[in-house]
């Protein structure tokens, strides 16, 4: 199941995490509150504080409790008319990039909801040949750091979805025929539907909540659940990211636990109090 959400919550222009644009016009994380609060989970304090900086300028936040990682970030259209990022990718569906289990756009603003999975340990002096592969198959225009993959079976897969991206790598493909495109399409189609196959349940749970046929705390209780059957990872709490990095704004297994506990005390205040 692959659905993306239109949502008019939230409007406005995403201030980038890594420039810190000056002026009224750009919106802050407490701006964003309106989403949080249909999400039922707290607005983070800051990058640095209990949440992180992406690559494109965007935000992170790190849910140690169901293994997920929840992404801010501008639109296509922001980035291209700020002169920020070049050619940035909205999203990136591949076989070898990890499935989206929620995407919901905004005026100028996605979310995004990743699920968590093992970090590698390091790959060391081979870790430029482990991903030249991915690299090369999914149009990344350069290599980006060994904190943006995770160990899945005998192979390494994208964390991110949201990257440059190398056009020139399709040129190949948009000289083929339209009979060896349609075979080329089906194929990666049936390769990123089977990739997609374990989080179909979360997917819908994900959908159901946003669209209000059922609260948001359900959709929690099944990510809960999909941690506890191994499917989600909180695999930064058991890596090589236990450490400072000035370009995410902080120590990310740091970040995540100072999130974990403000998650904590804000379901402590929203339990509903019991009739006598």
């Amino acid at each position: 199941m692959i659905v993306e959400m239109f949502s008019d919550l939230v409007k406005g222009r995403l201030r980038n995490s890594r420039i810190l644009e000056k002026g009224d016009q750009y919106l802050d994380l407490e701006d964003l509150k309106p989403i949080f609060d249909k999400m039922e989970i707290p607005v983070p304090e800051g990058v640095g504080e209990d949440c992180l900086k992406t690559r494109e300028g965007g935000y992170m936040v790190m849910l140690n409790d169901c293994g997920a990682v929840l992404r801010i970030y501008a639109t296509r259209q922001q980035y291209n008319d700020d002169k920020t990022i070049n050619d940035m990718a909205g999203n990136i569906y591949h076989s070898n990039a990890l499935p989206v289990i929620g995407l919901v756009h905004f005026d100028q603003i996605n979310v995004q909801l990743m699920p968590g999975k093992p970090h590698s340990m390091g790959f060391g002096s081979d870790f430029r040949r482990v991903i030249k592969p991915i690299i090369e198959d999914t149009g990344y225009s350069d290599y980006p750091v060994e904190a943006n993959f995770a160990d899945v079976g005998d192979k390494i897969q994208l964390l991110d979805t949201v990257e440059d991206v190398n056009p020139n790598v399709y040129e190949g493909f948009s000289k083929k025929s339209w009979v060896s495109k349609i075979f080329c399409l089906k194929s990666q189609l049936e390769k990123l539907l089977e990739a997609n196959k374990p989080y179909e349940t979360l997917q819908q749970s994900f959908y159901d909540a946003w669209s209000g046929d059922k609260p948001f705390s359900e959709f929690w209780d099944d990510m809960r659940k999909a941690k506890a059957d191994g499917l989600l990872v909180d695999g930064w709490n058991n890596s090589h990211l236990d450490m400072d990095m000035e370009g995410k704004g902080g120590n990310i297994v740091e970040m995540s636990r100072k999130y974990e506990a403000r998650l904590h005390e804000y379901n402590q205040e929203e339990q509903p109090v019991l009739e006598q």
